[in-house]
């Protein structure tokens, strides 16, 4: 099944390990899980120009078990791309 960016919109979960980048994984303790949410939003950037449905600003949060939260927010865009021969 394909997925699209906006199918994360209103994703949560919740882990007591954390993924590294090597595929390795790490137990992070028993104070308490990390919770991740996504959100996605269809809405066109300050300065630029097309239509809602061609953007998507997603913005994942992550909250610590010591409520310390990161966000990370992130510009998409739709487009068709075509391979040069």
């Amino acid at each position: 099944m394909k997925s699209a960016i906006d199918d994360f919109n209103g994703y949560t979960d919740t882990s007591f390990s954390i993924k590294l980048h090597d595929g390795t994984t790490v137990v992070v303790g028993s104070d308490g899980p990390f919770i991740r949410t996504a959100t996605v939003t269809n809405t066109v950037p300050s300065g630029l120009t097309g239509t809602a449905a061609d953007f998507a600003v997603v913005t994942v949060k992550v909250s610590t078990p010591h409520s310390d939260d990161v966000t990370l927010t992130q510009i998409c865009l739709k487009t068709t791309m075509a391979r040069g021969e």
